[in-house]
């Protein structure tokens, strides 16, 4: 990110599952009025314009609450093109309304935090970091936070908890069988003048909400600098990510045990948990493990049945620090910064598990980076916030909705928008 000029976008889309043109190019996706909101029903790869987040963020936590709204807190801010300043505000969006509204102030300024909402409705938010963003000669290194909040969706208002054993930021959040949360991984350390952190990494913690206090997991769980969680239907977790080093955490034994490897080391790493029972994990790799090589967008299958990962074919576009999210338990919409067309635009692609293949969704203005991507009630995907370096400053906020028709695959299909 040093020395990229960057700039806040308050926008957000709707995503819904349909198909799409498969070719390996970006056909990029007409756009409407949100006076057509209405009448998108039987149209294929259509963005709406429908409304207006209340402020910028990127980098912000996205929360479905048990009533459908979605709590987007914290992330930060660009203020002059350059310089920019961590949130401690919240919204909610309420998809009755299609509308985003101003709600509390956190506890803590925080950003690249984690949240997960707890077994009676409330959010846990953790760690992240209150001060430094970009790391260079006279800025301010990115300094971890253990602090802890909750928030109550009955009063959305947030109340300080226990801070965590270990200051973190960047880590996983998951909520147990047990109504426990397990937090693992993360960036424990300061980052020095070359934005590379200092020290180890991360220790594994269980947090009590009945307690509101954390305590530590069980020591032989591995810590990794970025590690990502999935939760399968029989409780189980897996941990894995930013090494090849892959476990599983059971929550009634409190164990982490070693599973199969990851076929090769992934950056900007994230999993999500199929229909069938596999993890499709979305991420980057470097030939060589260099930083000088040219990172390649890459996709791994988690096979909980054989306890290994092997190889997907080759995507047709090549995603930078993708963003995945579950459509419909079958597909997954994947979306970020083709490479190398550099076109300034977001584009996104979907993965069918039915048959491991994948078609191309489209293109849209203008490209993002720190969005938030969350699935509704109703199916749709809401697409959230994030910065652009390719637009004026005062971009137009807005609201975007793709129409789209429902897997034949998936069950109960989805609501037309």
């Amino acid at each position: 990110m040093v020395g990229r000029k960057l700039f806040l976008i308050t926008a957000s889309w709707f995503v819904l599952t349909g198909c799409f043109d498969k070719s390996t190019r970006v056909p990029e996706a007409p756009v409407v009025s949100g006076s057509n909101v209405n009448s998108c029903s039987g149209q294929h790869g259509l963005f709406v314009q429908t409304g207006a987040m209340e402020g910028s963020r990127a980098d912000h936590t996205a929360t479905l609450l048990s009533d459908g709204r979605v709590l987007m807190a914290g992330g930060y801010l660009s203020s002059n093109h350059t310089e920019f300043g961590i949130l401690d505000s919240s919204e909610i969006y309420d998809p009755s309304e299609h509308s985003f509204h101003e709600t509390g102030k956190m506890t803590s300024w925080r950003s690249e935090a984690a949240a997960t909402r707890l077994a009676d409705g409330r959010v846990l938010i953790t760690g992240g970091f209150d001060q430094g963003r970009w790391v260079g000669l006279g800025e301010i290194p990115r300094v971890p936070i253990s602090t802890a909040e909750i928030f109550d969706p009955k009063t959305n208002l947030f109340t300080s908890t226990s801070p965590m054993l270990a200051a973190r930021y960047a880590h996983s959040s998951v909520l147990l069988e047990n109504g426990k949360v397990l937090i693992a991984g993360g960036s424990c350390h300061a980052e020095n003048f070359m934005g590379v952190a200092r020290g180890g990494a991360c220790g594994p913690e269980v947090f009590d909400p009945n307690m509101g206090t954390f305590s530590a997991a069980d020591a032989s769980g591995a810590a990794h600098n970025e590690e990502d969680a999935v939760i399968f239907a029989d409780g189980r977790v897996l941990l894995l990510c930013a090494g090849t080093v892959a476990e599983l955490y059971d929550s009634n034994s409190g164990k982490f045990t070693r599973t199969g490897d990851m076929r090769q080391r992934m950056d900007s790493c994230r999993g999500t948990l199929l229909k069938d029972g596999r993890v499709l994990v979305v991420g980057m790799t470097r030939e060589g493990d260099t930083m000088r090589a040219i990172p390649k967008w890459r996709e791994q299958i988690y096979d909980p049945k054989s306890g290994s990962f092997s190889w997907l074919a080759n995507p047709p576009l090549e995603i930078y620090d993708p963003v995945a999210v579950s459509v419909d338990d079958v597909r997954v919409l994947i979306s970020g910064d083709v490479r190398p067309d550099y076109d300034n635009v977001l584009s996104s692609a979907m993965f069918d598990s039915a048959t491991n293949q994948y078609s191309v969704v489209g293109s849209q203005h203008p490209l993002r980076d720190g969005f938030t991507a969350t699935t509704l009630n109703d199916g749709t995907i809401l697409i959230a916030g994030g910065m652009s370096a390719s637009l004026p400053y005062n971009v137009q906020r807005a609201v975007f909705v793709l129409s789209v028709n429902p897997s034949p695959r998936s069950e109960g299909g989805m609501k037309a928008f």
